[in-house]
């Protein structure tokens, strides 16, 4: 036999609905309408929010393929058009700034060795400031 989806379980050769299960599910699917995250969901179940994902992805929850219905198409469509406005593409990862600096020619401006040092500070500048950004 094969492993069922959450919310099911074998009786008699039949999948029927695990009522413990499926009222979790109805939860999750009720909290994430209601706006709860899927981490937060994830937590409050004790799932993990990839598996709290996989029950709002998974189209046997509204029946077909030998599956009894647990939640209404109307419900998992609409948390499916709210998965789809959460997808964030990831922008490009900017290119690191250079961490290489240059310095110019070290005179000694001053026997104040503070004095010194914040001349020399004053002299550093960064490989962006001398060939501009990549």
């Amino acid at each position: 036999m094969s492993k069922l989806k959450y919310g099911y379980q074998w009786q008699a050769g039949q999948i029927v609905i695990n009522p413990d299960q499926a009222d979790v599910i109805k939860q999750i699917f009720a909290g994430f309408l209601a706006g709860q995250t899927r981490n937060h969901l994830a937590r409050q179940f004790n799932l993990t929010h990839t598996s709290v994902l996989r029950i709002l992805t998974s189209n046997k929850y509204v029946g077909g393929d030998g599956y009894p219905q647990i939640i209404t198409t109307t419900n998992f469509k609409q948390v499916q058009k709210q998965l789809k406005k959460q997808i964030v593409r990831k922008p490009k990862k900017q290119p690191t700034p250079p961490t290489k600096f240059y310095r110019g020619i070290i005179n000694r401006y001053s026997d104040d060795a503070f004095k010194q040092a914040e001349h020399i500070y004053q002299l550093i500048y960064s490989e962006v400031e001398v060939y501009g950004e990549s």
